[in-house]
């Protein structure tokens, strides 16, 4: 399974739409998003899998859009990140959120 992992910048004023996202995708099947991390400008945060949503967070319904895409939108900035990168990331909201609960 071929996967793509992406950070996803923001720049924005609005309180209620994430500044910085995480994607996990798989290439094999049109780019669908495995997990997804965002997190919002007052330091909340949010994640989804198939298994599971915490937060404001959900799985789209739908592919993810290309690389190209998403760097074509105004004010947002795509970044290819490790699986390493993705997986540190990914406990340390593990961790913060099993704490809140």
């Amino acid at each position: 399974m071929a996967m793509r992992y992406l950070k996803v910048v923001s720049v924005h004023n609005n309180p209620d739409h994430p500044n910085i996202c995480y994607y996990e995708d798989d290439e094999n099947e049109f780019l669908r998003t495995r997990r997804v991390m965002e997190i919002f400008p007052d330091g909340s945060f949010g994640m989804a899998t198939g298994e599971f949503e915490f937060g404001r967070t959900f799985l789209p319904i739908e592919g993810s859009i290309s690389f190209e895409e998403i760097a074509a939108e105004k004010d947002i900035y795509p970044f290819v990140i490790s699986q390493d990168e993705f997986e540190q990331i990914w406990s340390k909201l593990i961790q913060r959120m099993l704490a809140e609960k």
